[in-house]
């Protein structure tokens, strides 16, 4: 993905840098402008499985019975979906969200080296290749720390917004 964008964006169209070079003495503006295409190929890579997965539990939820009763009941199809479904699928919606930015935390290895963005990614592929493991090893915690933290937060909040998790009879 990030090549494609980088032919599209910076070789055919001219809009944005190929490559994020960026230092500490280059100014705000100038490194967010140099960072889209790689925060750009990062957030399209995640953003349909999470549309469609949020669809499929919304989907999932319409066939409900209190989801009939409320339609019956004239509600409109905004208000059933806002306010009788989308509640019932956070627990799901949660869960893709935690498990997508975890697939960020190990993807952004890759986008680091197609972009030669200077961060923990680049840093570890350097490591691997100069064979300094405790840098290997640092990162490689770093990333497996993070993914775990993401899991449990993504557990913490289904458990939160599922009432039938929440108080078990």
């Amino acid at each position: 993905m990030g090549y494609i964008l980088i032919l599209v964006f910076a070789t055919y169209f001219k809009l944005l840098p190929s490559l994020a070079n960026i230092s500490d003495s280059t100014p705000i503006l100038e490194k967010i402008y140099r960072s889209t295409l790689p925060a750009l190929t990062l957030t399209l890579v995640i953003v349909a499985h999470m549309m469609r997965m949020t669809r499929a539990a919304i989907i999932n939820l319409l066939a409900s019975p209190y989801i009939e009763m409320a339609q019956l009941k004239g509600a409109s199809k905004a208000k059933v979906i806002l306010h009788h479904a989308l509640p019932n699928a956070w627990a799901p919606i949660v869960n893709v969200i935690a498990f997508n930015l975890a697939y960020l935390v190990v993807g952004v290895v890759v986008v680091e080296v197609v972009f030669v963005y200077p961060g923990l990614g680049q840093l570890m592929v350097d490591a691997v290749s100069s064979r300094d493991i405790p840098v290997v090893q640092a990162c490689a915690l770093i990333f497996a720390g993070t993914y775990i933290l993401l899991n449990l937060f993504a557990d913490v909040i289904s458990i939160i917004t599922n009432p039938r998790l929440l108080h078990p009879r």
